[in-house]
């Protein structure tokens, strides 16, 4: 069973402008797929997906310095963003929605998270703190505690706030078998459910 927790981070004036430089080059990053893939269905009329979008980026960071900066595994999960968005579109498509919604590129105030699918890789929360690479440690209002094991954490502004979003998994659902013996149930026309003991 998976469980999230949301935290409020305190964030500093230099780590502030870091999370907000670091959020606009992960939208570019999204935004420049999406042309990629826009331009080449409109001139070509062939799909680009993600393994050839990574391969773009792997070279397009030796000379970008803002994709130079990002994660490499936060920088996969905004591209896998994208390709889900376009699945959902397909998907849409094939079942004949009235209005499928081609992915549409993102404005500022329509990009507000970063997601790091491997906690410990770029990003790691220890006790009330949280190390996030090329921002610093960053204090977390840690009102409960974190239980299970953290599978991925998301960085998250809103209203011009950030939160910290942790995804843990529980493991399995552990229930206690019924020591009550069992009883049947009929729903009737009659009545409205009728018990195997007659009531």
């Amino acid at each position: 069973m998976r469980r999230a927790y949301r935290y409020r981070l305190f964030v500093n004036a230099n780590q502030e402008r870091e999370l907000g430089v670091m959020l606009e080059s992960h939208r570019r990053l999204y935004n420049a797929c999406l042309e990629q893939r826009k331009v080449a269905y409109e001139n070509e009329r062939r799909s680009v997906r993600y393994p050839e979008q990574w391969v773009w980026f792997k070279t397009e960071r030796v000379v970008n310095q803002y994709f130079d900066r990002l994660n490499a595994g936060s920088a996969q999960a905004t591209m896998r963003r994208l390709e889900k968005a376009f699945a959902r579109f397909f998907h849409r498509v094939e079942v004949k929605t009235a209005k499928p919604g081609y992915p549409r590129f993102k404005t500022k105030d329509h990009f507000n998270s970063i997601e790091f699918p491997s906690h410990g890789d770029g990003v790691r929360l220890i006790g009330n703190r949280l190390r996030i690479q090329y921002v610093g440690i960053v204090r977390v209002r840690l009102h409960r505690p974190v239980k299970g094991l953290i599978k991925t954490i998301t960085l998250k502004r809103v209203s011009g706030k950030w939160y910290v979003i942790a995804s843990c998994d529980l493991g399995d659902v552990q229930t206690k078998p019924s020591v009550l013996p069992a009883v049947g149930i009929d729903v009737g026309l009659e009545a409205f459910l009728t018990t195997s003991e007659g009531q």
